[in-house]
């Protein structure tokens, strides 16, 4: 979907008057062309600055060291009966793996 948003809109039109749609994005993604290949690189470089801009910082906010505590204290108030919820853990959890 990302490749078939790339492309010029004269180039999606052709596309579509052909029937070809998004078989067609397919397609052109597959061939050995130039074009394709220019394709797969907007496509790549648009994933990569968009993990680079949303997805790094959130990783880079905390270190490992402290997702590791912070999950230990909050699956420690567990079990002590305070106020944390599941959901907490959850989200300790989910914002880095070790």
């Amino acid at each position: 979907m990302l490749a078939a948003l790339m492309l010029p809109e004269d180039r999606w039109q052709a596309l579509l008057q052909n029937e070809e749609g998004p078989g067609g994005v397919h397609d052109l993604w597959a061939q050995d062309s130039a074009e394709a290949a220019s394709l797969r690189a907007r496509v790549a470089a648009c994933v990569l600055r968009a993990l680079k801009d949303c997805v790094e910082p959130r990783y880079s906010a905390t270190t490992l060291d402290f997702d590791i505590e912070a999950l230990r204290r909050a699956e420690a108030s567990l079990t002590s009966g305070s106020h944390a919820t599941p959901i907490e853990v959850i989200n300790v959890a989910t914002n880095r793996s070790p």
